[in-house]
């Protein structure tokens, strides 16, 4: 499975420099063995809503998240493993294990 980032979507939806390289990528892979996080898709459509390319947002929703297979991932406070105390004894904030969660997804 591959997670995919929002510059490689955004890449691809404004037709930009290396979104030829990224079509091909993703005529190579299922569908099924990608996924885009919640966050990464709002992202995209503030991007794209900046533009002025909302058309385009609702054509990738329905063309990538609806229609094609590929795995929205969605994180809640449990997942992203936050420790209790908010800030550790030299005043940092607490680590999380976000990286791990994600990655155990994927294995």
């Amino acid at each position: 499975m591959y997670l995919i980032d929002t510059n490689v979507w955004v890449e691809l939806l404004l037709e930009q420099q290396r979104a030829k390289e990224v079509k091909r990528f993703f005529q190579e892979i299922e569908a099924s063995q990608l996924a885009i996080t919640e966050f990464s898709l709002y992202s995209i459509g503030i991007i794209l809503d900046r533009l002025g390319k909302s058309e385009t947002y609702a054509d990738f929703i329905s063309d990538t998240i609806e229609n094609s297979g590929v795995k929205l991932i969605r994180l809640s406070v449990k997942d992203l493993g936050v420790k209790n105390e908010k800030y550790s004894s030299n005043n940092r904030v607490a680590r999380t294990t976000l990286p791990f969660t994600i990655s155990s997804w994927f294995n």
